[in-house]
């Protein structure tokens, strides 16, 4: 999970066609990393923890482009998600006023994110292993385990489109014209959330009604892609967002006289201690312990600091937590 991201650029202008070289070939040398250019311009490496990017960064430099870089400093991917289904029916019209779109948000079942990023569920699965996946594992209606659009962003993220709409109410035919154009511009919300513009996590956008017009030029993708990201934020907004930061887990490795020093260490950083245990055979103590990504920088230096070197730590990603 790329929690951390870093913006970078040449310390010379000239050498950016190095630079930018240089990034591709991290693409393909660090396979957990990922690189991609802001809408400012930046350019962007995400990455799995400091030492990672430290990595990165000395490659770039020693390697691959061989020039000097300036980094900013490092900044932690937050995301999204929403804890209640929307108080309305939130709607959005193109700007032609010639179709509407109706929706709902609501979370998404305890578990199913976890499936999802296993890949036990996609949409490159036929829809009748999808429809029987979510009745058995969630408990689905056969009519509403059919009707899974899209997951998002990217059909491989954790948020899930579903037309929930009756066909006594809305022109089946006309919507699913439209379908694609309605997928794009979910993608493109579950991408770039409402609050901060961070990826959506775990939820489910609901389209209830939709009123679509026969003309093929009054309903193009400049119309229903931008109307549809609307009324996604809409939904969203109305559903009490909230913001989720990840958790890291660490296991400390230290011996008995330094454990009082790692608590103050914790206690500093958010941390919460899970257990305590002596390794057998040796006179170290396993300390388990999570610790905000926030809160993570320079943690094994401090660590080190404060126990004189005899203290060693692993860290990596755990999970999610939501904000009050």
């Amino acid at each position: 999970m790329n929690y951390l991201k870093i913006s970078v650029e040449p310390l010379n202008p000239s050498e950016l066609p190095k630079m930018l070289e240089g990034l591709r070939k991290i693409n393909k040398s660090y396979t957990m990393s990922k690189t991609k250019i802001e809408e400012s311009g930046e350019h962007i490496i995400l990455g799995t923890g400091e030492l990672y990017l430290d990595c990165i960064l000395h490659d770039i430099r020693k390697l691959y482009s061989e020039i000097e870089i300036k980094v900013s400093d490092p900044v932690v991917t937050f995301s999204e998600t929403v804890v209640d289904t929307s108080s309305i029916k939130c709607y959005a019209e193109t700007t032609n006023k010639k179709n509407r779109l109706t929706m709902i948000c609501e979370p998404t079942d305890n578990g199913l994110n976890l499936d999802i990023e296993a890949g036990l569920i996609n949409m490159k699965f036929d829809d009748k292993y999808i429809s029987n996946f979510m009745q058995d594992n969630y408990k689905w209606d056969l009519l509403t385990s059919r009707s899974i659009w899209a997951f998002g962003p990217d059909k491989i993220g954790t948020n899930i489109l579903l037309d929930y709409s009756l066909p006594s109410e809305t022109d089946k035919e006309m919507l699913y014209s439209i379908k694609d154009y309605i997928v794009q511009g979910f993608d493109w919300a579950c991408r770039e959330g409402p609050l901060c513009e961070e990826p959506i996590r775990n939820t489910k956008f609901k389209i209830m009604d939709s009123s679509i017009c026969k003309d093929l030029i009054f309903k193009t993708g400049g119309q229903i892609i931008p109307t549809a990201r609307r009324v996604c934020y809409s939904a969203f907004l109305m559903a009490s967002p909230r913001i989720m930061e990840p958790m890291l887990i660490t296991e400390i490795m230290c011996p008995m006289d330094c454990i009082s020093a790692i608590y103050t260490i914790l206690a500093r950083r958010r941390g919460h201690v899970n257990s305590e245990l002596p390794k057998p055979g040796t006179p170290f103590y396993i300390i388990n312990a999570n610790i905000p990504a926030l809160d993570s920088f320079g943690f094994e230096t401090d660590l080190r600091t404060h126990t004189a070197g005899q203290a060693f730590c692993l860290t990596w990603f755990d999970h999610w937590v939501k904000s009050i």
